[in-house]
């Protein structure tokens, strides 16, 4: 009968401490989402791993962990890295195809809303910086984003 008793102290003592560490892993889980750098509706690569972390360390030791689902939770975070990183060459892509274009644009006509006036003028340069191209027409910047309409120069008429 003893053997018993021991077994079920050992059960309370096991129920409590698992309680004790679930509890633990919630709070956890709500501090690392809480104090994540990210937006609350994105979850990145560092609150994914330490969540990972998180509950291999607070498993149930007498029911750990299915080893294919810690390998799927391992493959999870390989995908989210990965897309990341095709995030950030998307981005970099994104701003070179625009450069790119706001560049194609020298020498042509374009046509831009400026303060619900449309303006007209001749793109003579283009310059890059943290929002994007800007088109220098004259004196007068325009955001790459405000264009409406692209024309060829007029030609200037020859006299003879």
């Amino acid at each position: 009968m003893t053997t018993i008793d021991r077994t079920s102290s050992v059960s309370d003592d096991a129920r409590d401490t698992l309680a004790r560490l679930q509890a633990e892993q919630a709070e956890l889980a709500r501090d690392v989402l809480k104090n994540a750098p990210v937006a609350p509706d994105q979850m990145g690569k560092d609150t994914f791993l330490k969540l990972l972390v998180a509950q291999l360390k607070y498993q149930n030791p007498l029911s750990p962990s299915d080893p294919s689902q810690f390998m799927a939770q391992t493959a999870q975070f390989s995908m989210v890295e990965k897309l990341e990183q095709m995030s950030s060459v998307t981005n970099e892509l994104l701003v070179s195809e625009r450069s790119r274009a706001a560049t194609g644009l020298l020498g042509n006509q374009i046509t831009w809303q400026d303060g619900g006036a449309e303006q007209t003028g001749v793109v003579t340069g283009v310059r890059m910086g943290a929002d994007g191209p800007t088109l220098e027409i004259g004196d007068t910047d325009v955001p790459y984003a405000s264009v409406t309409k692209v024309t060829s120069a007029p030609t200037p008429e020859r006299t003879s």
